[in-house]
């Protein structure tokens, strides 16, 4: 649920920023956030994964953990923003044309911030206070909220007025995530032991995979600012920000099925996975149908008629949307066959298609484009890893894609409301 509500409290800064800077606007102001974002997780280097790792296998310590993260995220966040100014000074194909280097610079501030919170995230969760992390998030949304919503009354808000609030809004989330962290016993102080190692080679091991799964998710906007324009950015954009509202309301699912996936029992494993691809296809399809009839009177009234051509982008999203739910409910049981790079070459595979489908279908198509290129790709990746998670555990295709009869009445029970005695 917090995730749903910080996804609404940004919907609405999303409707007040459409709304003052309009199709171009937004994609001036998506566009740094974008590149920033991937530099973010070029950055990382997936520690936080790492310190999983060593969490359940090592015996590593939380606070250890912490200590170590900590210095890491001083050093990275450094060296991204380093990385992000020489990709901008070197601009190769005149990717940022009609970015000012001072956009740049501001929403490059949030990478330190957005590396420390993604560790201190982590930690939290290890030890199970993420009540704590849900609160400081859904708390930063909500003051970059009320700052939009001041902006925009006062007829003050431009591009870098929401850059400098979005990194305001990071950073006051980081700054209440490590007050809670300074709280816990051991945290707040610097912990003995060396993991330096072993964290770094375990990281940079998996990175890779993680860095092409989120390339896949946002690269396409680098390709449609290089080969049409902004208002093209803005479209895709708003489209984009809508289609991920499926993902956000069926990753709780894959969320709570993570303990069974990691169980011994491979067969219980397996039969988990079935019914988690099964129900969120089924969510996802239902709430797909929801955005294909409303969507075009929710972009019109809520972020005006200017943005009316995002509309196409959606619908050309979101069969891929729906698809790759099945790529999520699969990727964590396939973690267990002990063959990632398999699945990093899957996810490269995706990637490189998605690519090539942009080149083709940008130029002649714009936003369109970029949104076919994507749906495809996804359903490509989505295919092939139901068809490896069937093969794995020998579950039959219809068993992970179509509701039983058991699986309807579940989930008429949990919509049904209890009668009051």
């Amino acid at each position: 649920m917090s995730r749903i509500a910080v996804y609404a409290l940004g919907l609405g800064a999303s409707i007040l920023i459409a709304r003052s800077l309009g199709p171009e606007g937004r994609g001036r102001y998506f566009f740094p956030v974008t590149v920033v974002s991937i530099v973010t997780v070029f950055g990382h280097l997936s520690l936080e994964q790492a310190a999983i790792h060593l969490y359940a296998t090592r015996g590593a310590t939380l606070s250890q953990l912490w200590s170590h993260m900590s210095a890491a995220a001083a050093c990275l966040g450094g060296c991204a923003i380093g990385i992000l100014l020489a990709w901008r000074a070197l601009d190769p194909g005149q990717l940022f044309a009609g970015i000012p280097l001072t956009d740049m610079v501001i929403a490059g501030a949030a990478i330190p911030f957005s590396i420390h919170l993604l560790y201190a995230g982590n930690i939290l969760t290890l030890s199970r206070r993420l009540a704590r992390l849900n609160a400081a998030q859904i708390i930063g949304a909500l003051l970059q909220l009320i700052l939009i919503v001041s902006m925009s009354c006062t007829d003050r808000l431009d591009v870098r007025s929401v850059l400098l609030i979005c990194t305001f809004s990071i950073a006051a989330t980081w700054f209440l995530t490590l007050l809670s962290l300074s709280r816990e016993p051991g945290f707040s102080k610097p912990s003995a032991g060396h993991i330096w190692r072993e964290m770094l080679l375990y990281g940079l091991f998996i990175h890779p995979g993680i860095l092409l799964a989120f390339l896949h998710l946002r690269i396409d906007i680098l390709f449609v600012k290089q080969m049409t324009d902004m208002a093209q950015v803005g479209f895709y954009s708003l489209a984009v920000t809508l289609a991920e509202l499926i993902w956000i309301s069926t990753d709780s699912l894959a969320a709570a099925i993570l303990p069974v996936q990691t169980d011994p029992d491979a067969n219980a494993a397996g039969a988990m996975t079935a019914r988690s691809c099964r129900l969120s296809l089924f969510a996802a399809t239902l709430l797909a149908v929801g955005l294909g009839l409303a969507g075009g009177h929710l972009i019109t009234l809520c972020f005006g008629p200017a943005f009316a051509p995002s509309m196409p982008c959606l619908m050309l999203l979101l069969p891929g949307i729906v698809s790759f739910t099945v790529q999520r409910a699969c990727g964590n049981y396939l973690h267990r066959t002990g063959r990632p790079f398999r699945i990093s070459a899957i996810i490269a595979g995706e990637v490189a298609l998605n690519i090539a489908l942009n080149l083709v279908f940008i130029p002649p198509w714009g936003a369109r484009g970029a949104a076919l290129a994507s749906s495809i790709s996804y359903a490509t990746g989505s295919i092939l890893f139901l068809a490896w998670f069937l093969r794995a555990s020998g579950t039959p295709w219809r068993e992970a894609v179509f509701m039983t009869s058991d699986d309807l009445r579940r989930v008429t029970r949990a919509l049904t409301p209890s009668p009051q005695r």
